[in-house]
């Protein structure tokens, strides 16, 4: 919420106040801002208010704080994702592939909650490679890898939602495509329509890979079958 007065105008997020003219951090990067407040304040700010949130991020900063809000948030998904699914919550699919492991009901849930931050780290190494190559050919003035990095990783808040049953998923990728488009317009110096595009390609890219996946394995299974010896 914006007021005027005789100094800089000041952005009130979640109980905490901050300059308008970026000379305040995010409260997660607060030091003076003590623990889960800085957490659930910048979570809040980043789904509600990323273009601002995102104009007080520190882009060469330490990426110690970014990386471990990423994987707070990343547990806390996985957290939720478990809960839902021993409360029976599409736990029947769920147990279908995990007896293929032969995994008890509910196992498969357990074991990528023990194995969340594992994967959480895996996929924001690909995640920051792919989104930065395309910053590097779409932002004439693009910043650094670590720049990408903290935009992922402060772009993670929305994987919470992930749990919540039918549209959880969903919702989740929708937000979290919005905080990457207003992240990465303020952490390579770009336009929106440039930031978008950074974003959305390698979606468009993995979803054709997909499809080109399924095609080739649904003509591989029917030409097998018709082999010597098949």
């Amino acid at each position: 919420m914006m007021r005027p007065d005789d100094g800089p105008a000041e952005v009130v997020i979640g109980g905490f106040a901050s300059e308008a003219d970026g000379t305040e951090s995010i409260p997660w990067e607060d030091a003076a801002v003590s623990f889960p407040a800085n957490l659930a304040a910048s979570w809040w700010w980043s789904l509600t208010s990323p273009n601002s949130f995102f104009e007080r991020v520190g882009f060469s900063a330490s990426f110690v704080r970014p990386l471990l809000y990423y994987l707070l948030v990343a547990v806390s998904a996985a957290a939720f994702t478990l809960l839902w699914g021993l409360a029976d919550l599409d736990a029947v699919a769920l147990d279908a592939i995990g007896a293929e492991f032969g995994l008890e009901p509910g196992g498969l849930l357990i074991l990528n909650f023990f194995l969340s931050p594992f994967q959480a780290l895996l996929v924001l190494l690909v995640s920051s490679l792919f989104l930065h190559a395309f910053a590097l050919m779409l932002a004439p003035e693009h910043g650094g890898l670590a720049a990408t990095g903290r935009v992922f990783c402060y772009g993670s808040g929305p994987a919470v939602l992930a749990g919540l049953p039918y549209i959880g998923a969903l919702l989740a990728l929708v937000w979290s495509i919005v905080l990457l488009v207003a992240g990465m317009k303020q952490a390579h110096r770009t336009s929106t329509g440039r930031a978008a595009a950074i974003v959305l390609l390698p979606y468009a890219i993995g979803f054709f890979v997909l499809i080109l996946l399924i095609l080739v394995a649904l003509a591989l299974k029917q030409v097998l079958p018709e082999l010597p010896g098949a």
